[in-house]
């Protein structure tokens, strides 16, 4: 059979011959290394497509925050509450629709994550386009509850901390409140987005399953999370603009697809254990040795 050369590997993926049995690693942590010496180029374009795919909502929540806080030096302490509900609502309309093209292209992302954790043939903006069109209608619901959630949450943030007639212990247990609520929300998303791309669930089903996987293991999942977010936060909390602009253009080449593809492979290994092993047994340890 005819090697593919440099430029169609880059484009299209590797040959399915290429996965032999006897080249299957024994674990998820033989995987993750396995995957990035075998597919770094593309993890390098998936990385530019994940970040690039929220760029717009990121720079609408800068707008945002800027704006609030540019406001909240004009008006009274009476109209503070007014301010941050309009505010939210206007930029809401904004970033939501912006949210849900962002988790669309993610789920594209993923699905090609998952051939490559799979050891499966694919070509790759073929199959990028296929795991988007594949679980489309979930992938909305999810981004649209992710949303509303989030702009429910990001009211809470802003407005606490810009009130001041809130004593300091009701503002804590209001913020440790809203951010557990915020991180299980993101943990049910994430994992939705995994199960999307292995599964034909109905919506009902998706959330069922990711809600039940994700209180399985609520501590290594939130581990798992802050990997997939600590690129994230660390731009958004970037002590300078120079800095920030490096966080993006690390994310941008490499780390974003990497903290993605651990994701992945950490939700796999709970799908075996919960999912595969009995209802699936066909997929169960799939891209590994059995």
């Amino acid at each position: 059979m005819k090697k593919k050369g440099f430029v169609e590997k880059t484009l299209y993926g590797k040959d399915k011959d290429d996965f032999t049995s006897e080249l299957l690693p024994s674990n998820r942590y033989s995987a993750f290394f396995k995957v990035i010496k075998t597919h770094w180029m593309h993890l390098i374009i998936l990385s530019m497509l994940s970040v690039l795919a929220f760029l717009p909502l990121y720079f609408c929540y800068v707008a945002k925050s800027a704006y609030i806080l540019e406001k909240s030096l004009e008006v009274s302490s009476e109209l503070l509450p007014n301010l941050v509900i309009s505010t939210n609502l206007v930029f809401g309309v904004i970033m939501i629709p912006l949210l849900i093209l962002g988790m669309i292209i993610l789920q594209g992302v993923i699905g090609i994550i998952r051939k490559m954790v799979f050891r499966e043939g694919y070509l790759l903006f073929i199959d990028f386009t296929k795991s988007i069109k594949s679980g489309i209608k979930n992938t909305i619901i999810n981004s649209l509850v992710l949303g509303i959630i989030l702009n429910i949450c990001s009211f809470n943030f802003n407005f606490l901390s810009l009130e001041t007639s809130i004593k300091d212990y009701i503002k804590a247990i209001i913020l440790i409140v809203v951010l557990i609520i915020l991180i299980f929300i993101l943990l049910i998303s994430l994992t939705n987005i995994c199960l999307n791309s292995i599964y034909e669930l109905n919506v009902k089903s998706m959330y069922k399953n990711s809600f039940l996987l994700v209180f399985t293991k609520p501590l290594k999942s939130m581990l798992f999370l802050f990997i997939v977010l600590l690129p994230i936060l660390l731009l958004i909390f970037a002590p300078s603009f120079l800095m920030g602009i490096i966080i993006l253009i690390i994310m941008f080449l490499f780390i974003n697809a990497i903290s993605l593809l651990i994701y992945f492979l950490y939700n796999s290994s709970l799908f075996d254990e919960y999912i595969n092993k009995k209802y699936c047994p066909n997929i169960y340890r799939k891209g590994l040795k059995k």
